[in-house]
């Protein structure tokens, strides 16, 4: 190839608009950056101390959070794993009958994701659950409690409204009249009673949290 056509291909190549627009690109990035932002604000507002910079974040992109299943705080993997969370059921039927399920199931819920998800399920829900704050024996505390209390409302709110979601799904798959749920802090063995031959699944390692009862007519 001569020199002037080696020239000519350089100045094509110069030339060649990106296949992608300059606005297009941009917005690429500016996506790819609140993606990231979001990624980092999740373990940021959930780890105690919690950011309040990351919690205002969270709430403004509260759908795409749990659109793209990115809310995970990581605080349960290691190294100190805290206890886990299921919901275990009672569905009511019109004619008497009643049957029991539990929120994740290893046997329904595979493979292994599907059990994963409805346990993340459990863990949002878990994550909203707080006991009211009592108030202070010193009234020079009551705007501390005051601030508690309003913060404890909200979680309030917020819980009731997600459980009753969970309710209503478990009402329509299921054709029941009503559902009982009973959240569970499920809690881990220390390591003697692990090597003593201690099982994971003995009953009293299970804490009774909260029990929420949906009903069919309430919610049409």
């Amino acid at each position: 190839m001569g020199k002037r056509n080696r020239n000519k291909v350089e100045k094509n190549k110069k030339q060649s608009p990106s296949p992608l627009g300059r606005g297009i690109r941009i917005g690429i990035s500016l996506l790819l950056l609140a993606h990231l932002a979001v990624v980092i604000a999740t373990p940021a507002a959930l780890v105690m101390p919690g950011s309040r910079l990351a919690r205002w974040l969270l709430q403004g992109a509260a759908p795409y959070v749990q659109a793209g299943n990115v809310s995970h705080g990581y605080a349960f993997f290691a190294p100190d794993p805290g206890p886990g969370h299921i919901i275990e059921y009672e569905l009511r039927f019109a004619d008497g009958r009643k049957e029991q399920g539990k929120i994740p199931d290893t046997r329904k819920h595979w493979p292994r994701l599907r059990y994963h998800r409805h346990f993340m399920l459990t863990e949002q829900l878990a994550a909203l659950w707080m006991d009211e704050p009592p108030p202070p024996e010193n009234p020079r505390f009551d705007s501390a409690w005051q601030q508690d209390h309003r913060r404890w409302a909200r979680q309030r709110r917020d819980f009731t409204a997600r459980a009753n979601s969970y309710g209503r799904h478990l009402l329509q798959i299921s054709g029941a009249m009503a559902v009982e749920m009973n959240l569970l802090r499920h809690h881990l063995l220390t390591p003697e009673e692990f090597l003593s031959g201690r099982s994971l699944q003995d009953r009293d390692l299970y804490e009774t949290g909260e029990i929420v009862t949906v009903y069919a007519e309430e919610q049409r």
